[in-house]
């Protein structure tokens, strides 16, 4: 990633350099599903999305985390 700082005035010239990445902090699987979960709920509660919409990306979620809990139960699948 690039940032360019602008001049204090006309005559000086751009300048472009590289920004480095700040450090990130390390999250396991299991916080971020957590984090999108509630954020899922949010929209649920703030009505942005609908009960359905909700389910359906809830179960995606779980689904693509691999947060399934082993229950023997194939994993139902929303037709669409």
């Amino acid at each position: 990633m690039y940032h360019v700082t602008l001049p204090p005035s006309k005559s000086e010239k751009y300048v472009l350099y590289k920004k480095e990445p700040l450090p990130q902090e390390k999250h396991t699987n299991e916080e971020l599903y957590r984090r999108q979960a509630e954020m899922l709920r949010l929209f649920l509660e703030k009505r942005t999305i609908t009960q359905a919409q909700f389910d359906k990306s809830y179960r995606d979620l779980t689904e693509k985390m691999h947060m399934i809990k082993n229950t023997g139960a194939p994993i139902q699948r929303a037709s669409g």
